[in-house]
């Protein structure tokens, strides 16, 4: 497999409103990119995310 890294910037308004994806959403996003693609032939996970004190002070 080949591996692409992206990295998503969310403006805090997006969080405060709830946006906190799991890494089965994103894994849904990406496979709805594919949308032929079987298990197993498109892997996407969530590497680095901000901490959960972050998004829970700005979520309040």
């Amino acid at each position: 497999m080949l591996k692409w890294t992206i990295e998503i910037l969310v403006d805090k308004i997006w969080i405060i409103d709830g946006f906190n994806p799991t890494d089965e959403q994103i894994q849904n996003c990406i496979e709805s990119l594919l949308p032929f693609s079987t298990d197993g032939e498109v892997v996407a996970k969530i590497t680095k995310r901000p901490s959960k004190k972050k998004i829970k002070q700005l979520q309040g």
